[in-house]
């Protein structure tokens, strides 16, 4: 049998979190995903950027270089960046980040296709691979 991927999405307050946790128990082989991580199947919450960008974001916000660096994936030539996973209260840090993200509009349709399609840098390398990829989504 074919594995699969499972989305869970609701409303707030509906019980995904909850489902994905027990699910998780159950299901050991599965590799859960929550929203803002990086994700192999999602870039939700991730600033995409070019390795030229992600130099000028450290330069931008030097007391948070070392926490942008543990929440930054490299995918070939560019630079992901799961800031909804970095706890800051430096203005603007987040509104800054949005700006990078590759969903509602901020890419072009050709951009955005390349960087999700199946031949992209996401999905090409990792969540294609037969039997690797899991997701569940929902909050932590």
């Amino acid at each position: 049998m074919g594995r699969t991927n499972y989305f869970v999405e609701g409303l707030q307050g509906a019980g995904k979190s909850t489902l994905v946790r027990l699910l998780s128990g159950k299901l050991k082989d599965y590799e859960v995903f929550h929203e803002g991580d990086y994700s192999p199947v999602d870039l939700a919450w991730c600033a995409y950027v070019t390795e030229e960008r992600y130099r000028r974001i450290l330069a931008d916000y030097p007391a948070l270089c070392e926490e942008i660096g543990r929440n930054t994936v490299t995918e070939g030539s560019r630079k992901i960046i799961c800031y909804t996973r970095i706890l800051t209260e430096v203005p603007d840090f987040y509104k800054n980040m949005e700006e990078y993200e590759i969903y509602n509009g901020k890419r072009d349709r050709d951009s955005f296709e390349r960087v999700v399609s199946a031949d992209g840098p996401v999905f090409g390398r990792i969540a294609l691979r037969e039997g690797t990829c899991r997701y569940f989504g929902g909050k932590k």
